[in-house]
């Protein structure tokens, strides 16, 4: 049977955020810094942007390399010991398996760690959808759905949707007629007939438990909904590890989260009711179906 395997690339629209996007957003709230290094060692990172922060402001946060050109110590941590604002010399344990650049991407986060962010966002995104393009082939019907992160079982695809010939002017539309074909574990879509080349051809799937594999995962939720969720979550867990005036501290906060948490759920019923009412099939007019949805269209 002949089979693509999907590049892997994501669609990216108004709707949809990275897990680096969301991750963002919350690392925010408790203190995150990305820099460029200007210098740096096994044990160092130099950056001269840092020297506007006092000695030993970042002194516990957790560093994470990146970007460092696709080779060691890419994707490292450790964490910051020592902090000499006059240099911007972050001093770093354990030691890195290689020597930081100059020029390598690096973060910092300060209360709560990046693992436990990322664990954080599989968590409240659980259920949402996710987004996965596929690159269009002219000469099957079959596409091998390979390595797409968080999509385990057939049930987790929703739809199948294509737009015409790229053309931004048109709404994308839902196909009908595709099977999934699962042979214990390897799945395949197979369409009704073949589109265009310059078709856009993209899978939507329900996120599971463990959904969110890499920061390019793209999901569908509203930014203030997901950052409401994870301050929830992220606090409950730091508040069990309290007592005394942090526990009350961590707990007002939890009770704001909360509150806006609340409020950021049900802002985003109205519309998504009118987003699954609209007739996008029939639709040709992307400014009137911006409209109706309460949008201001951008591009139109």
């Amino acid at each position: 049977m002949p089979t693509f395997t999907g590049t892997g690339a994501h669609w990216r629209y108004p709707s949809g955020h990275t897990r680096k996007a969301l991750r963002d957003e919350i690392a925010e709230v408790f203190g995150h810094h990305s820099g460029t290094a200007t210098g740096g060692t096994a044990v160092t990172v130099v950056d001269s942007a840092l020297t506007r922060f006092k000695d030993t402001h970042w002194v516990g946060a957790q560093v994470w390399i990146a970007q460092a050109a696709g080779a060691a110590p890419e994707f490292e941590t450790a964490f910051v010991t020592g902090f000499t604002a006059a240099t911007g010399e972050l001093t770093l344990a354990p030691t890195l398996t290689a020597p930081v650049a100059v020029g390598d991407r690096y973060e910092l986060f300060q209360v709560v760690t990046k693992d436990l962010l990322d664990l954080c966002l599989n968590r409240v995104c659980q259920g949402a959808i996710a987004i996965h393009s596929l690159t269009v082939v002219t000469d099957t019907l079959d596409y091998a759905l390979a390595r797409i992160d968080g999509l385990f079982r057939p049930s987790q695809i929703q739809t199948i949707i294509i737009r015409n010939r790229g053309n931004v002017l048109r709404q994308p539309v839902e196909l009908t007629g595709w099977q999934i074909e699962d042979d214990r574990g390897v799945m395949t879509l197979r369409l009704r007939e073949t589109p265009f080349a310059s078709d856009e051809l993209w899978l939507t799937y329900v996120i599971t438990e463990d959904g969110l594999l890499s920061d390019d995962s793209v999901v569908n939720l509203p930014v203030q909904t997901v950052r409401a969720r994870g301050m929830v979550w992220l606090l409950q867990n730091l508040l069990a590890k309290q007592s005394g005036t942090a526990f009350d501290m961590w707990g007002q906060q939890l009770q704001y989260w909360e509150r806006v948490a609340v409020e950021a759920e049900h802002s985003a019923r109205p519309r998504l009711r009118r987003t699954r009412a609209w007739p996008w099939n029939q639709s040709a007019n992307p400014s009137s179906a911006l409209a109706a949805l309460g949008l201001t269209p951008k591009y139109y």
